[in-house]
């Protein structure tokens, strides 16, 4: 986006993901568009990419670290429960009782998907067998 433009440099790092080839690999923009597209104000960054079995016409997206690094909470993607929209983990209390939590995903970087809301730092989370819990179930 435009007002994100004097952020981004040539030689910046992207992040690619090619969900087509279930793959994700670092580069670097070689050129930013001098010119802003009038419609959507947004600036287009040129990378390139040198990847086994890309073709033309494929969709990726890039993603450009913009801010500084700030403490988040991710978990093993296998550990989040995904029941239409809503997306939850189970938590083990201190009694080792386990109760479903709706959360609220973020991203997903490589096998772990970063939790928004819902979780607290330090609280413990089921990884493993999440299919075979329930609600009020006793966890060793």
């Amino acid at each position: 986006p435009e007002s994100m433009a004097t952020r981004i440099r040539p030689g910046s790092a992207v992040q690619i993901t090619l969900d087509s080839l279930g793959s994700s690999f670092a580069a670097r923009i070689v050129e930013i568009v001098p010119a802003a597209d009038p419609a959507s104000r947004t600036y287009t960054a040129k990378v390139p990419l040198a990847q086994q079995g890309l073709k033309s016409g494929m969709f990726g997206r890039g993603a450009v670290a913009l801010g500084t690094a700030v403490n988040s909470i991710s978990v093993p993607k296998k550990s989040v429960v995904e029941r239409g929209a809503m997306n939850s983990v189970w938590v083990v209390d201190s009694g080792n009782i386990a109760r479903l939590r709706l959360v609220k995903i973020g991203r997903a970087i490589n096998e772990r998907v970063e939790i928004l809301s819902g979780l607290s730092a330090g609280e413990r989370v089921v990884v493993s067998g999440v299919e075979k819990v329930s609600d009020g179930a006793k966890v060793e």
